[in-house]
């Protein structure tokens, strides 16, 4: 006999999938000023986050989440030791706009942000558990006062929200 049909986690991987390329259409549209780009690049870490934690859960094996000066990147713990992940067009290294500089914070202490070509030490880590590193980040050109915020809790999904809420 055979059956056909999708498992639940098969959909709901298509639904993170396209939820991820529709708010990447609209960041494409979308442009202008710092606080707009800010905005943007933190709701696609949220996205690309939720999608590493998924893959995390799905696989069985530890993600991270690793902030660099001018960029993020995701890795993933395999045979003892954080790899970059490569060939994935979705989880590959990104720049971000010029000019805006991350703020990370665990557990309320900043945290050293990482260099480009350096071995990946990724702050945020994403368990195959589905709990996640707490962290709040925002993105600002230096001197600035950040409009938004990205805090990921232990267990819940990333959320952007403009900075006067916290």
């Amino acid at each position: 006999m055979i059956q056909r049909g999708f498992t639940l986690i098969e959909l709901l991987v298509v639904l993170v999938i396209a939820g991820i390329i529709a708010g990447l259409t609209v960041i494409a549209v979308r442009g202008g000023s710092w606080e707009d780009q800010a905005e943007e690049a933190l709701r696609r870490i949220a996205a690309l986050t939720d999608l590493a934690a998924q893959q995390a859960v799905l696989e069985g094996r530890e993600y991270g989440l690793e902030m660099l000066r001018d960029g993020y990147r995701f890795v993933r713990y395999a045979q003892g030791r954080w790899t970059l992940i490569e060939n994935d067009e979705l989880l590959r290294t990104r720049a971000l706009a010029a000019g805006l500089r991350p703020d990370l914070r665990v557990d309320g202490a900043a945290v050293r942000l990482g260099a480009e070509g350096g071995e990946p030490r990724p702050q945020v880590l994403l368990y195959s558990s589905g709990e996640r590193t707490p962290f709040r980040l925002t993105l600002a050109p230096e001197g600035e006062r950040p409009g938004w915020l990205l805090a990921g809790g232990l267990f819940d999904a990333a959320r952007v929200t403009p900075s006067e809420a916290w």
